[in-house]
């Protein structure tokens, strides 16, 4: 359709709909004759050009742990078992090396013929991979890292956005995840701090250049710990080069659970930003951190707002995602529950158009170079 009719335009407005609201998923529903007393009455209109532009935007970034052969193949794999969600749960994740027939037979049988040469597939060695195999499921999603265009349909108020065709508001999306199921007895401890540090020089590596916007990745419905969170992201900043303008980040996360920061809710990133102010100077990546905690700003309508301000520049927005849209085939997770919470998958994907983007849709893995490998190192034990 993008290439017979490129200027065709897709149009939306909850004018003029029906419909019905719950407050929680506890209430019955209540019929809305008219949609536009809660969404407003504007139209959002964009192209089919635009819309196939979005859809091969998308890239797939890998952490330097993660060899991009080994990845390709594991997908291929994933693709044949049906497997949208990673098996496992929080409390009981999967390792790799456990994936067994006759649940997963395709993966089995990769992750076995992998076993026979592991450099053939990226490794250095045969230890290299076997410390990989030691790892979750969820762990090794916490090494895939995603993007796309962005699109908001919806303005700080809820309403739907009036837009015309042509507008640059595209923001890059980076979806990018913690390690689900950290405190889980069957997830490796020792290999967290470096999963998480590489996570978010990969998600750096993917904003390239321009003003980047994140929120506490990890801490929250996950409990990460903000000791290991922030200090891995202080530690990816500071290696990472100077090409970004300015790292904005709101910190506030749910009440941590143990640990130095017990309790705390954000407030001590700023704790641990003077920290390495303080034990590195004025290191220029460290300068230009901005800590959004006290203004309390929606990140969503934040990076609209720059974006919109600065239409040449790349803004990029972190979104705190989840392993099984980065490493599995989902998309938006539980859009479909409530509630939405303000930084999640579901979020974003219920006010724009994150939704849009499935593997399958997009192509990303069947398209030379838009699967990116990250500098390459040996996994250590």
């Amino acid at each position: 359709m993008a290439k017979e009719n490129p200027d065709g335009v897709v149009s939306f407005t909850a004018k003029g709909n029906q419909g019905y609201i719950k407050l929680s998923m506890m209430d019955d529903p209540t019929d809305v004759p008219d949609l536009s007393t809660i969404f407003g009455a504007k139209v959002y209109k964009i192209t089919y050009k635009e819309i196939w532009e979005t859809l091969q935007s998308q890239r797939i970034y890998l952490s330097p742990q993660l060899p991009l052969t080994f990845y390709k193949g594991l997908k291929e794999a994933m693709l044949k078992d049906e497997i949208d969600v990673l098996p496992g749960s929080d409390g009981r994740p999967v390792l790799l090396q456990n994936i067994r027939e006759p649940e997963h037979p395709a993966m089995a049988a990769f992750i076995e013929q992998v076993e026979k040469d592991p450099t053939a597939y990226g490794f250095d060695s045969a230890e290299s991979f076997n410390s990989l195999k030691e790892l979750t499921l969820y762990q090794i999603g916490a090494m895939v890292v995603k993007t796309e265009d962005f699109r908001i349909f919806v303005d700080g108020n809820g309403k739907i956005r009036e837009r015309e065709p042509g507008q640059q508001d595209a923001i890059r999306l980076i979806s990018a995840c913690g390690v689900r199921g950290i405190y889980a007895k069957d997830t490796p401890p020792q290999a967290n701090k470096q999963i998480v540090t590489d996570m978010f020089k990969t998600a750096l590596v993917a904003g390239e250049n321009g003003i980047l916007i994140v929120p506490a990745v990890g801490m929250g419905v996950w409990g990460g710990d903000p000791d290991l969170y922030w200090r891995a992201f202080f530690d990816a900043v500071m290696s990472a080069g100077d090409d970004l303008d300015a790292i904005c980040v709101n910190p506030g996360h749910q009440p941590t659970s143990g640990g130095d920061f017990d309790g705390r809710r954000g407030d001590e990133f700023q704790t641990i930003l003077e920290e390495y102010r303080r034990t590195y100077g004025d290191h220029p990546n460290l300068m230009k951190i901005i800590n959004l905690y006290e203004s309390g700003k929606d990140i969503v309508q934040l990076a609209h707002g720059m974006k919109r301000e600065f239409p040449d520049k790349t803004i990029s927005l972190l979104n705190a995602s989840d392993p099984d849209v980065t490493l599995g085939n989902h998309v938006g997770e539980y859009v479909n529950n409530l509630p939405h919470k303000v930084t999640t998958e579901e979020n974003y994907t219920a006010m724009g158009t994150n939704g849009l983007c499935f593997e399958g849709i997009t192509a990303v893995l069947r398209e030379r170079g838009r699967v990116i490998q990250v500098g390459r190192q040996r996994m250590k034990a």
